[in-house]
């Protein structure tokens, strides 16, 4: 200790065996993490629009109502329209064409509104223009939008274009129906027939009845285009339909409820012989009660409750509205935080979960045979996803993993799966969507995240982010539709602040990120990631441990051989000791990395291979360093002595030789465990050893097929390199201080 040298290698190794120690606490991950994909990818941005650039209305204090997008043929949209609380409607362009660039809005109606008499939310209306698809066979869309009043105004007209076709010239609002209801609208009406993105089914609801509709139903096929709102008035509250253009109202039948009811939905929009079979159906929600009404007659066609009020859906899969099947269910969720599905034919009540809160919204995929197979229910502060166990079944191809661990809740053949949604970014207050093009859902936060969930994507199902700025306080609803301007799928929300954002349903690899201890799910990362998003640090950290084991096993097996071979070669002598000596100098002849490169050929990677193909070059070095040493030590008298008196050979090598030679081959074995260290590292960034091992070798590998990175992400390759260089010098630096009490000559007085 005496050596500044000794002293100071002994502290590096002494911090470095004290982090290798604690490895598993630093860094519990396992070499195979990757960073979730919500922390290192984000979506790609088509574009921010500031809606209304080109106006002069004052939005200050004004909500936003929308974003609307329904596509009018298999083209896509041109356009999305939304509304402001000030009762104005407007369309936005989004580039699809050259009158309606980005950033170019256009007025199209306004609806009077004020404080006792706000807007509602609007409706976009795809319905078939039943003249052409009559006389000419021509299958063409018109789309509708719907405003509406809390004092019981309904608005609905056709949002048009000002040229021959659909895109061309500017966006319209023309032929305005105007109807009303008797009292107040109790919530947002809601329609037959729903938005479109590109994929248009064979048939859509139909307007302009021709006469004697009713009289011969079975002439015709699909839905007349109906509006259903609930109104309620001193006497109670209504559900009233409404023929969706023009207006038209058809019935008003009293709802059996003193309390508001919650929803209102319809199932059924695209069956073909919907209302001509009596399918289809009008469900509503109130207090504990679901209630099924006939959209024909308005008669109630069957009833049932629940032990908890009715706080979330009914939520209706989008196949289950293509046809009618045995398996069509809807989805609720009730106020002691259950979530059941209701079999429409059948109409039994199937627990499917139990939050730990509130749920406050679901998505599913399309549901195309039997239950869909993922259910989102979501809750302000996490989401659950539920697959029955018949979907695990085919997804194990037969075999079923059903060993269910605590994050998991099982009920009636259902398995659901619990995350916490990322915090910080406000509540989860909208209903997810499905995005079918991508097969993900889209989740958004009130304070503007939004995000994807890939419901197959391993333990972390979030796999992108959009950050929102300016930050909001609240974003509508996202919506997906079919951009005309790219011919892609895209993914929008309106921002509070005013400003619609277009992404792209694919993302951006931010591997490798930077340092960061800010990531959307909590994570740090001090060291960043590299290309594959793998945690650097956990690897660097995990290194301290995995070095420090193959040095000192490399170390131990190098001198164990070279100690053999010495004493075999330096005391015993004879044909014994020459064939050592001989292969001892064929082997410390063979360059050093030629002959690690093909015993790694031959041998193979694996961790204990990589001990022995360094130790098998390493030895003979420390092997001829040891035998002089040895034979100076047998030429002496004590030994001469030892052996005159009848001590045998290993008597003679534990009493004399190895006690003589202790001090030296402490100071070969921190000469051989630095040096095997550094062949590990050498063959692992030239990718010959396995690079499943986290190594600091290992993890400057990266660099090797790309030195550019040594600038772009600093970060990636000095704590490694660094590391390396300080173990590798503190072993030297040990060894001096060995080697000045074994030399007397260097010995400090």
């Amino acid at each position: 200790m005496k050596s500044k040298y000794g002293k100071t290698g002994f502290y590096i190794l002494l911090i470095f065996a004290i982090i290798a120690l604690l490895s598993p606490l630093l860094a519990p991950q396992p070499y195979s993490y990757i960073a979730p994909g919500i922390d290192t990818h984000v979506a790609k941005e088509r574009a921010a629009i500031y809606l209304g650039s080109n106006n002069t209305t004052n939005k200050s204090g004004l909500s936003y109502f929308g974003p609307l997008a329904s596509s009018p043929g298999t083209t896509g949209s041109y356009v999305i329209y939304y509304a402001l609380s000030n009762g104005s409607l407007y369309s936005e362009g989004i580039g699809s064409t050259g009158t309606t660039p980005v950033n170019s809005s256009f007025y199209l109606y306004h609806v009077p509104v004020s404080n006792n008499n706000p807007l509602l939310s609007p409706i976009i209306i795809p319905l078939l223009n039943y003249g052409p698809a009559i006389s000419a066979g021509q299958y063409q869309l018109q789309n509708f939008i719907l405003l509406s009043t809390a004092n019981g105004n309904l608005y609905i007209g056709k949002a048009g274009w000002t040229g021959s076709q659909v895109g061309a010239g500017k966006p319209t609002f023309v032929s305005v129906s105007h109807g009303s209801v008797n009292g107040t609208i109790s919530s947002a009406p809601v329609s037959d027939s729903g938005p479109l993105q590109f994929t248009l089914p064979t048939w859509v609801p139909f307007y302009n009845l021709p006469g004697g509709y009713y009289s011969n139903p079975s002439e015709e096929i699909g839905n007349p285009g109906f509006i259903f709102v609930v109104s309620h008035n001193i006497t109670g509250y209504y559900l009233n339909e409404f023929q969706a253009f023009p207006l038209v109202h058809r019935w008003a039948i009293k709802l059996n409820t003193n309390t508001p009811p919650r929803n209102v939905v319809y199932y059924g929009s695209y069956f073909e012989l919907g209302l001509v079979a009596d399918q289809s159906l009008v469900i509503v929600s109130y207090s504990n009660n679901l209630t099924a009404y006939s959209p024909l007659s308005g008669n109630p066609v069957w009833s049932i409750k629940t032990n908890s009020s009715v706080v979330q859906g009914p939520y209706v899969p989008r196949d289950y509205e293509l046809e009618s099947q045995s398996y069509n269910s809807l989805f609720i969720a009730t106020a002691n935080n259950n979530v059941y599905s209701v079999n429409l034919t059948t109409r039994n009540l199937t627990l499917i979960l139990h939050s730990s809160s509130r749920i406050t919204g679901f998505a599913s995929s399309y549901g195309s045979v039997g239950f869909p197979t993922v259910l989102i229910s979501e809750t302000a502060t996490s989401v659950y996803i539920t697959s029955s166990l018949y979907s695990v079944l085919k997804k194990e191809n037969g075999t079923a993993n059903l060993s269910l661990n605590n994050s998991y809740i099982n009920h009636n053949n259902y398995t659901t799966r619990n995350y916490v949604l990322p915090s910080g970014y406000g509540s989860y207050l909208t209903n997810p969507i499905y995005d079918n093009f991508a097969s993900t859902f889209i989740i958004a936060s009130s304070h503007g995240l939004v995000f994807s969930l890939q419901t197959g994507n391993g333990s972390y199902p979030f796999t992108w982010r959009a950050t929102l700025t300016p930050t909001p306080v609240n974003v509508s609803q996202p919506i997906t539709f079919y951009d005309v301007a790219t011919g892609r799928s895209a993914i929008g929300v309106i921002a509070s602040t005013g400003i619609f954002y277009i992404y792209d349903t694919n993302a951006y690899d931010l591997n490798p990120i930077p340092p960061t201890f800010h990531t959307v799910t909590g994570a740090i990362f001090p060291l960043g990631t590299n290309q594959e998003g793998q945690d650097l640090f956990a690897q660097f950290i995990q290194s301290f441990w995995t070095d420090w084991l193959l040095g000192v096993m490399i170390g131990i097996a190098t001198i164990a051989i070279a100690l053999l071979a010495a004493m075999l070669i330096g005391y015993k002598g004879g044909a014994v000791g020459s064939i050592f000596e001989v292969v001892s100098l064929s082997v410390y002849l063979i360059p050093g990395l030629a002959l690690l490169i093909a015993l790694q050929s031959v041998i193979g990677s694996s961790f204990t291979n990589l001990v022995w193909i360094v130790t098998i070059v390493s030895w003979p070095f420390t092997t001829f360093t040891l035998i002089g040493i040895v034979r100076q030590i047998k030429s002496r008298t004590f030994v001469e002595a030892a052996r005159v008196s009848g001590a045998g050979f290993f008597g003679i090598m534990r009493r004399h030789i190895l006690p003589n030679i202790a001090p030296l081959t402490l100071y070969l074995l921190s000469l051989a465990i630095s040096g095997g260290v550094a062949a590990v590292a050498g063959l692992q960034f030239l990718g010959l050893a396995p690079l499943n091992l986290s190594t600091w070798g290992g993890m400057l590998n990266s660099v090797l097929g790309n030195f550019y990175y040594a600038v772009l992400a600093p970060w990636w390759v000095l704590p490694p390199a660094i590391a390396l260089t300080m173990f590798i010098f503190a072993f030297i630096f040990a060894s001096r201080g060995l080697d000045e009490v074994v030399n007397p000559r260097l010995r400090r007085r």
